[in-house]
Formats: C-alpha cells, sequence, structure tokens
C-alpha cells in the first residue's frame, strides 16, 4: 500500500502530463499518481510509469 495517492481528475487538460511530472519530481514518500480522463486521451499522452495510473472513460461522465 502506497502512503499517498494523489488523484487527478481531467477533462481536455492540456498540462495534465506536466503536472503529473512535476508530482512526480516533487514526492518524498511513497506516493502513487491515478489520473482520471474524462472522455479523451491526453495530449501529450503521459508517459508510462510505475507510480501513474490512468483511468479512462470513453464517454464523458460528468464534471471533474
Amino acid at each position: 500500500m502506497r502512503d499517498l495517492s494523489v488523484i487527478i481528475p481531467a477533462r481536455n487538460e492540456i498540462f495534465l502530463a506536466k503536472t503529473i511530472e512535476r508530482v512526480l519530481a516533487t514526492i518524498e514518500a511513497d506516493t502513487e499518481v491515478i489520473a482520471v480522463c474524462d472522455g479523451y486521451w491526453p495530449d501529450p499522452p503521459i508517459v508510462d510509469q510505475p507510480r501513474v495510473n490512468v483511468l479512462h472513460y470513453t464517454d464523458s461522465i460528468g464534471q471533474r
């Protein structure tokens, strides 16, 4: 089990990949990032890393 989970809800966020990179660069504990993509695939794409989990919903399911 991780010490901390950072959940980032996203819908057409152009800075999602950069936000994840910065979180990973500044963490101190055993932290995971969970990005929830609501109805889109991030562009630029998220780099595959062991501490990053991406949840993708094909159809938009609501507000962030």
